[in-house]
């Protein structure tokens, strides 16, 4: 697949640049995981806040029963 090619000869030369190349690539994909992982971590953190309102939001209709009552 490109960038890679075909490896036409055992040439160490040529070798040494397509893996130079593989280098390359697999660093550009590192760099982009890292940056999805930081980025998953931010929504983790968002998803408790978010459950934590969701939780607030359920006990709301208790709370307005009790309120009721105590009137």
């Amino acid at each position: 697949p490109s960038p890679f090619g075909r490896v036409i000869s055992g040439d160490m030369r040529e070798i040494g640049e397509r893996l130079d190349k593989g280098v390359n690539v697999l660093s550009e994909h590192i760099g982009l995981l890292t940056d999805l992982k930081e980025n998953s971590s931010v929504l983790t953190e968002h998803t408790g806040l978010l459950q934590g309102i969701n939780d607030n939001l359920n006990t709301l209709p208790e709370r307005n029963a009790e309120a009721i009552m105590k009137r």
